[in-house]
């Protein structure tokens, strides 16, 4: 189910914080705001994300950014996760993380 405009404002809002620096995202939080997102298709998005997944050498958090990618639901971004899979810097295992989030 879609989630509420005002919610996906707030995880927007928290988002923008967490990317910029202003503030850090508890862990906790960020699989949902990650998802809530990326619900906009903005592509933009999509590329910061994937830059956070460049910067961290946290598995863990990793893992949280390749579970999110599918919750995009146009077909640019769902096609461009699934390349995404394919990435020199997801480990083979990993990549049904992202074809799961997709499917």
């Amino acid at each position: 189910t879609p989630s509420p405009p005002a919610t996906v404002e707030e995880a927007r809002r928290r988002f923008q914080a967490h990317v910029s620096g202003e503030s850090t995202l508890p862990a906790d939080l960020r699989a949902a705001v990650y998802s809530a997102v990326l619900t906009g298709n903005d592509v933009s998005t999509f590329d910061e994300l994937l830059a956070l997944f460049d910067k961290t050498d946290l598995h863990e958090e990793r893992v949280r950014i390749m579970r999110s990618l599918g919750a995009a639901s146009s077909r640019e971004l769902i096609d461009r996760a699934l390349q995404f899979s394919l990435y020199d810097k997801v480990r083979s295992q990993d990549t049904v993380f992202v074809i799961g989030s997709v499917s």
